[in-house]
């Protein structure tokens, strides 16, 4: 069903703001993937958890959130898109 689907974009809002995956990554998730379910699962870490420097120094402050993304499907992980996935997800923190 999804691949029948263009232009299709998901967007999900939690508690700390919404994350979107643009239409363009869907459509090379949905190529990337191996079986006829996708499963996207949306985790908010604690900084204790970020390993990149930049982000945790972000987060000191509470001006940034750090959201764990994971794609499967057919319990593989989908980890490569068209372009680089940070060009086509975004995560906007509710104030």
């Amino acid at each position: 069903m999804l691949a029948a689907q263009k232009d299709m974009s998901v967007s999900v809002e939690t508690k700390s703001g919404q994350v979107n995956i643009s239409a363009q990554a869907m459509d090379s998730i949905v190529k990337e993937a191996k079986g006829s379910d996708i499963s996207i699962t949306i985790a908010l870490k604690e900084k204790s958890e970020v390993k990149d420097v930049a982000a945790s120094k972000l987060m000191e402050n509470k001006s940034a959130v750090v959201v764990e993304v994971k794609i499967e499907s057919a319990g593989k992980g989908i980890t490569k898109f068209a372009k680089p996935y940070r060009d086509n997800a975004a995560c906007k923190r509710k104030v």
